[in-house]
């Protein structure tokens, strides 16, 4: 088999939790209802986190935040939360903002970006707690971000309102510090540095997004200072229900398109794929997939191609668009340099596909299982060659196409939109 002889069935998975429809209502609601306002003194300055994740209606959420707090007789600024991301620099990474709909413009309020940071003493473990000068200079900090399961390790606790605090707000030389300590970092040092912060008395309130499986926000939660670690925890479980996923567990093939930072940490989702980046982690026990490769970077990602090495084949024009430095910055902080290793790239879309196929054993190669992801964000819709889609005619969660289309391919060997 080549690649121009594969023909795909398109197919739909059921969304994981209903959509919240009227954003502006819900979180002006959840934010009058927190007492916010009542805390705000006139005039005080109020840094809002903001992070790079592609968070669905973040340009929205923020700006219904800043509204809320002007309207208490706040003075409202936003703050990238990001650790190194953006190339580790303050330009770099309103930048990132920018290409998630996060501007002045937008949300009528100032973004200042500074990587300079502030110590606010030691852990019990004894790692320094950094902090954003200019978020711990302000009169109180509303921090804001998606809760979800981390791409490199499974806890109770792994990204959400604690991590903003100690890897985002810690700008590159908090996150290198959690990083540091690998896994056990981010398992234990994350809330012992979040505990440091939250003593500080400058943070005012945390509002936490959950997303369904069609990546779009399904839940906004205000939640009080001394609850960010409880609900971290509770709201993690209900994140890993919904999360995305692919609807099967084994595949010879998998093409993923696109992959970036704004879509997830590792570029791909690790835990989505079944590979991983981290030294010293293996693999997650599902999906098995014997080939994965992907196709180009995100224009968000700004050329960070952090994740790279999970797959086994990419395309000569992802190469060519990686930005090294970022790319370095990111991989030495996250101490997960197997991520960023170049797997062979092919100068084709259609040589790639063909390049994957090679590679399977001789029986597999006669009716290889393939499927074909946008990225691994957005999993509402994929591709699945025809054994593929056999074995998932049937099922609740998903709806399959009777009609079949062959993989077009453009003169250039580019693969084109399904």
């Amino acid at each position: 088999m080549r690649a121009g002889d594969i023909v795909v069935h398109e197919v739909h998975q059921a969304r994981s939790a209903p959509v919240l429809t009227d954003i502006e209502t819900i979180v002006a609601g959840r934010l009058a209802e927190s007492g916010l306002g009542d805390r705000l003194p006139a005039g005080a300055s109020i840094a809002i986190t903001a992070g790079s994740r592609g968070i669905a209606n973040i340009a929205a959420i923020l700006r219904i935040l800043v509204d809320f707090v002007r309207k208490c007789g706040g003075q409202p600024f936003i703050v990238p939360a990001m650790g190194t991301h953006g190339g580790g620099t303050a330009e770099g990474q309103q930048a990132l903002l920018a290409a998630t709909g996060v501007t002045e413009q937008t949300l009528g309020a100032p973004i200042r970006s500074c990587m300079a940071t502030m110590c606010l003493g030691r852990t019990p473990a004894g790692t320094t707690v950094r902090i954003d000068r200019l978020a711990h200079e302000a009169d109180g900090i509303v921090v804001v971000n998606r809760v979800k399961p981390h791409t490199d390790f499974g806890g109770t606790i792994e990204s959400g309102l604690l991590k903003m605090l100690a890897v985002g707000l810690g700008k590159a030389e908090g996150a290198m510090l959690v990083h540091s300590w690998g896994t056990a970092g981010l398992c234990d040092i994350v809330p012992q540095t979040a505990r440091a912060i939250l003593d500080t008395g400058k943070i005012l309130l945390g509002l936490a997004i959950v997303e369904n499986s069609w990546a779009e926000t399904a839940l906004v939660e205000a939640v009080q200072p001394e609850d960010f670690e409880r609900r971290d925890r509770e709201l993690l479980v209900t994140a890993k229900e919904w999360a995305p996923k692919l609807p099967f567990e084994e595949a010879e093939v998998l093409l993923v398109r696109r992959m970036g930072k704004d879509i997830s940490g590792t570029g791909m989702d690790a835990k989505v794929i079944g590979r991983t980046v981290c030294l010293g982690e293996g693999p997650p026990p599902s999906p098995r997939m014997h080939v994965v490769g992907v196709l180009e970077l995100t224009s968000g990602t700004r050329g960070n191609a952090v994740g790279i090495g999970m797959a086994d084949l990419t395309t000569q024009r992802l190469v060519d668009a990686i930005n090294i430095d970022a790319t370095r910055k990111n991989t030495m902080t996250a101490r997960s340099v197997p991520g960023a290793r170049i797997p062979l790239a092919l100068p084709t879309d259609e040589a790639l596909l063909d390049a994957m196929l090679e590679l399977l054993p001789v029986p597999n190669q006669r009716a290889p299982r393939i499927a074909i992801i946008e990225d691994t964000l957005h999993l509402r819709r994929l591709h699945a060659s025809e054994p593929l889609a056999d074995e998932l005619r049937g099922r609740g969660d998903a709806a399959v196409s009777d009609t079949p289309q062959q993989l077009p391919f453009d003169a250039d060997g580019r693969l084109a939109e399904l």
